[in-house]
């Protein structure tokens, strides 16, 4: 049977995202639960970035990947780090401030 209910198939119907640029995210059906929310983009340049989701989690922030998007050479690597998580958004942290970020994040 085609559905979201447990034990049902989803159709294509059922599998929504957008993409814009550089920035998206797409749902994944998961019978009997609703959907898991990937998210994705690119966090702008500075040692603390403001980072708003492309559209609201609307339960939870599951996990954030915050990562470098442009090694630079003569820095020898970066750390990464992510705080401030809510449905709309986090705060991204680098120690490098000149490098471009992206991120991953999941939840429902």
């Amino acid at each position: 049977m085609i559905g979201d209910g447990s034990g049902q198939i989803p159709d294509m119907s059922f599998f929504t995202g957008m993409l814009t640029g550089t920035t998206g995210w797409f749902k994944i059906p998961i019978s009997g639960f609703g959907s898991l929310i990937c998210q994705f983009g690119l966090t702008p340049i500075g040692a603390t970035r403001a980072v708003t989701f492309p559209i609201p989690f609307p339960s939870a922030v599951l996990g954030v990947i915050h990562f470098d998007h442009g090694f630079n050479s003569t820095v020898g690597g970066s750390t990464w780090g992510t705080g401030n998580r809510t449905r709309f958004g986090f705060t991204g942290y680098c120690n490098t401030p000149s490098e471009g970020g992206s991120y991953l994040a999941w939840g429902i």
